[in-house]
């Protein structure tokens, strides 16, 4: 054997991995969406403070500013408890934001309950017979939105089983406006649907392509009722401020739980 050289049944297996796959069009940026978001921001820190306010309250031996006076506080000091949004909310980053086409979650369910597992290059062939059909057949459009409402997504808030509040929150638009970009986004996922269809015999989407715009999630400090608040006051102004944007090319994105092959 060369020096230097590994046996065959040493060197590394084929990457494989149940595959996750899904696409979105780019969203373009503008001001009224930076608003949008900006407001979401303040909206949600004023709900999610207050509650911080009530926790530190509840906190033994916790002095309120209106607490102090002239006399000495008797006993231990408790350290000043700062609210961090973190702990509540995370806001998706502007310029990644994408608008839904395909979700990702249907053709991983579906791979791990029939044992599909695809390797790196069914991913790349996916995208390009899909892309191929999609310039083929459809027509070159500039795709735009216009949002007037937001609406919970996604998983059911964790620990919140007995309510509809979601874990997520998408911006989604008014379907009477811009029609031609809603019949383009099905017609692309239907090419989508069909390519991976065609590697994952078993699939079958469930049929629920409406476009949105995920644009937060929530963490296991939100409570039901702060989310419902939040996202009653992010409609009102969602009435006063409804908003339009272009979406950019269309992305393909995915993702497999890394298995090796034995």
């Amino acid at each position: 054997m060369p020096s230097g050289s590994m046996p065959r049944d040493s060197l590394a297996s084929p990457f494989v991995g149940y595959p996750a796959y899904g696409a979105v069009h780019e969203v373009k940026p503008n001001q009224m969406l930076k608003a949008f978001l900006y407001e979401f921001s303040c909206i949600s820190d004023q709900v999610f403070d207050k509650t911080s306010l009530i926790e530190e309250a509840e906190i033994p031996g916790y002095v309120s500013a209106g607490d102090f006076s002239d006399e000495p506080v008797i006993g231990n000091q408790p350290e000043e408890v700062d609210y961090d949004s973190r702990r509540f909310y995370r806001s998706f980053d502007v310029e990644t934001l994408g608008v839904s086409v395909l979700e990702m979650d249907p053709s991983a369910r579906v791979a791990r309950a029939i044992g599909a597992l695809w390797e790196k290059q069914d991913f790349g062939a996916v995208e390009k017979e899909a892309k191929n059909e999609i310039s083929r057949a459809l027509p070159m459009i500039r795709p735009r939105l216009f949002f007037n409402r937001v609406e919970g997504v996604g998983r059911r808030l964790p620990g919140a089983a007995k309510t509809d509040i979601r874990q997520k929150l998408a911006l989604m638009p008014d379907t009477n406006k811009f029609a031609e970009t809603n019949d383009l986004i099905e017609d692309e996922a239907d090419f989508i649907i069909q390519a991976i269809t065609r590697r994952m015999k078993q699939f079958i989407y469930p049929w629920d392509i409406t476009p949105h715009l995920t644009f937060a999630v929530f963490k296991n400090m939100a409570d039901p009722e702060q989310i419902k608040e939040i996202k009653e006051e992010s409609n009102a102004y969602l009435r006063e401020h409804p908003f339009g944007v272009a979406l950019g090319q269309l992305s393909f994105r995915h993702k497999a739980e890394r298995r090796q092959r034995r």
